[in-house]
This record gives structure tokens, sequence and C-alpha cells, in this order.
């Protein structure tokens, strides 16, 4: 579904966080903008190094901080620099968080080792579990915030961050590997602020992720310009959104985020001031509003009832009547949703303006009509007052023969006895044989 212009989430995804089967995977590019203001792993090592040794170029940047001489405590810089009580949560982190409408449903991981996370769980009455390496939990059973790689909150010597590091968590003593077997095995994840350079992206490109039992359900927001097929490889499918300002902003991402977060979280009332909003104008003019109206609109028996009472335009009866929702209707279905059951009675309404329309669709399917749409229509007539020898008399009649033609056990036939009596009180007597 389009939340933005440019963005796509996919539905599995979207249905992940309806269902609470979500997980956010944070990497470092979520704690750089302001004002969190922190750097990249490449940055970090950089400032940690202090310039006594060089990296080689292409050397993985955990090896690189294990070649830094003992004189520097890497690990105490590295927490040193990721402390500074200047930096704050940015709107990324805010829009991450945000997207868990439900607190006690969380489930953010994250290869950072600063708090932000962690102080806008501060900010909530309610207790969210907080874990960091090694002490983790279950990956296939946990709710809450998982330092994978560890915290500024902990000894400094617990932070993943060399080789060596990576080795004990990943290989040797494998905490970080059991946890992410677990999580992958149960959830659908999405990868937030990782480059394919990343350490942990390295790891899980040794075999974590492409396991030949567990079948991950990964995503990674990535760039338009980034090595998208590189991603594909290790069994991740991208959510692309574009560069601004010469390709140098990645404004759109967090733009993104927070778009998803304004739909999941709107109230009844405001979605119904949306959908108003959007069906007062014409379909296909804006992708991502259309989006909306399909994936999310017809698919909630809450929302679909805004639509249904103010898509007045025939332009959006089009629109609808190639969605499933619309065309499950004209078929023999018995697993007929209650965002149908809305339809038929919106379908039902249009039965005398819009009588060709929708005729010439029951047509095209074999004059079929579902038992649900069948007894809509039947109310329908059953509730008009007629004239004999007028235009609304002659669809009347139409609408009676059709009912005949397409009655099947299911359908209500008690609607044709209260119109059959209708048509004699009116002296239509030739409507019903």
């Amino acid at each position: 579904m389009f939340v933005t212009h440019d963005v796509d989430i996919p539905d599995e995804v979207m249905e992940a966080l309806e269902n609470s089967t979500l997980v956010i995977f944070a990497g470092a590019g979520v704690s750089m903008d302001p004002p969190s203001n922190f750097p990249n792993f490449d940055q970090l090592a950089k400032e940690i190094s202090m310039g006594k040794i060089q990296r080689v170029q292409g050397e993985p940047v955990d090896s690189f901080l294990g070649r830094i001489p003992d004189s520097i405590d890497v690990h105490q810089k590295a927490k040193d620099i990721l402390s500074n009580s200047t930096s704050r949560p940015n709107v990324l982190h805010t829009g991450i968080f945000n997207l868990f409408k439900n607190k006690q449903k969380l489930r953010i991981v994250t290869t950072n080792f600063d708090q932000h996370f962690s102080t806008l769980i501060e900010q909530q009455e309610d207790k969210i579990e907080i874990y960091s390496a090694p002490a983790l939990p279950l990956g296939d059973d946990f709710t809450g915030l998982v330092y994978l790689h560890g915290s500024t909150k902990q000894d400094a010597k617990k932070l993943v961050l060399t080789d060596m590091d990576f080795g004990k968590a990943y290989l040797a003593s494998g905490w970080a590997t059991r946890f992410l077997q677990g999580m992958f095995s149960a959830y659908t994840v999405i990868f937030i602020g990782y480059s394919l350079n990343d350490p942990l992206v390295r790891y899980l490109s040794k075999g974590l992720i492409l396991h030949p039992i567990i079948k991950p359900k990964c995503f990674a927001f990535c760039c338009e310009d980034d090595e998208q097929e590189k991603w594909k490889d290790l069994k991740i499918r991208t959510i692309t959104y574009p560069l601004r300002e010469g390709k140098l902003s990645h404004v759109a991402l967090p733009e993104a985020i927070n778009s998803w977060v304004d739909l999941n979280n709107k109230s009844i009332l405001e979605s119904d001031n949306k959908i108003k909003s959007i069906v007062s104008g014409l379909p296909n003019v804006e992708i991502y509003l259309d989006d909306y109206i399909e994936k999310q609109v017809l698919k909630s028996p809450k929302l679909v009832q805004a639509f249904i009472k103010y898509a007045t335009r025939l332009e959006w009866f089009y629109w609808t009547a190639d969605k499933d929702e619309f065309k499950i209707l004209f078929t023999l279905s018995t697993s007929i949703k209650k965002e149908s059951e809305y339809i038929a009675y919106w379908i039902a309404g249009k039965i005398f303006d819009n009588a060709d329309d929708i005729i010439s669709i029951i047509k095209k399917n074999n004059m079929t009509l579902n038992p649900i749409l069948w007894n809509e229509i039947a109310d329908k007539l059953a509730a008009t007052a007629i004239m004999k020898n007028t235009q609304l008399d002659i669809i009347y009649n139409t609408w009676i023969e059709i009912l005949l033609r397409t009655y099947i056990p299911g359908c209500q036939i008690y609607w044709l006895m209260e119109i059959g009596e209708k048509c004699s009180n009116s002296r239509i007597v030739g409507s019903v044989k």
C-alpha cells in the first residue's frame, strides 16, 4: 500500500503490524538525523581509532576495530561517543516507536547502543521490557526492546564491536544467532537504517538468514540508488524510497514511517473525515489515496461504512466494481465478509439510478447474484413505492425478472412474496410470473 506518493509498504508488512507479528530491526541509520546526530558504524570506527591506524580498502569495520592498538579502549570510547547528553530521539525513532499502537505488543530489535528507544519507553506509563545482550529473551516469543549488541547503560566490555566480539556473539557463544533464528522463524521482520556494509548484514549473509529450514519473511527499507539485487540475494525484499536534495537526503524515509503511523493510528472520526475528503473527488488521481481506499477502507467493516456513505459519485462505483469485495457479490461464494455485506447494501441503493450498470455486471457474471446481494436488492424493491406506467415501473419489473432468474437456496423467498403483494396492490399483475 502506498503510504506516500513514493513509498509502497507491502500488504504482508501492513498485515503483520495489524496482527502484532511485526519486528522492527533498527540500525545505525536511524540515529543519524538531528537531533540524534550519531555517526554510522564506519564513522564511529574512524572516531574511535583517532587516526592511530588506517583502515585497509575493503576491510570489514569490525576487523578494523579489532586491529586498533590496546592503548585505545575501543569499547569505552564507543560508549563515550554514543552517550552524548545533547543527543535526543529524532522523528524516525518516534515514528518507529509509534507504529506500535498497543505498546504491550511492541517489538523493536536494534544493534545501536544509544538509549533513544529507551528514552521513549521511559515516557510511557505501560511497562515495556528492555533486554540487553547477552541476556536476550527467546527470539520466537518476546515483546519489548532488544539491544542485540548491548547498550551504553551496560559495562562497555559487553558491547559487540570488534571481529572478536562478533565471533563470540554469532559463532563461539552464539547467543545472537540463537535469538535471531527464533525471531526469523516466528515474525515478519523489517530492517530500517542498515546498509549492505554493516557487520550485521555480513553475518546474515554467511547463512543465518539463508537457513535451509527457517524461511524468514524479511524486508528492508533502502534508497532507490542502493544495491537492491544484493538485498534480494539475502532473501530480503526491499521497500524503496527516493533520495532528495541532490541525492543526499533520506527525508522520504521518516516521512513514509510517519505517514504509516497516521494511517495505523487514526481514530474513527479522523478516518471518516479523510474518507469523505477522498471520495468527494475522483478516483485514479492520487495512487496513494486510491491505495488507502482499496487496501484499508474496503477491508475494514468500520471504515467501509464511511465509504458507502460518502461515495455517491458514479466514478467511485465503477472504480469499486473492479475490487474483490465488490466482485465476490456476483459469485456463489459462501465466504462473504462483513465489508462486502455493506457494499451489497450500497449496490442495492443504486438499482434504480444505476440499473444498466449493475445489470450489465450481472450479465457478465452469467446471471449470478450472491444471496447476500440478492436479499439486499429484494429488500430495496419491497420498500420502494411504485407507480404504474412510469420509468420506475419498467426498471422495477426488470429487477423482478432478474430476482426470479437468479433465485437460489439462501435467498429469502418472503421478499418475493412481499414484492408480489405490492405489485398486486398496484395492479401490476403481470410483473411476477
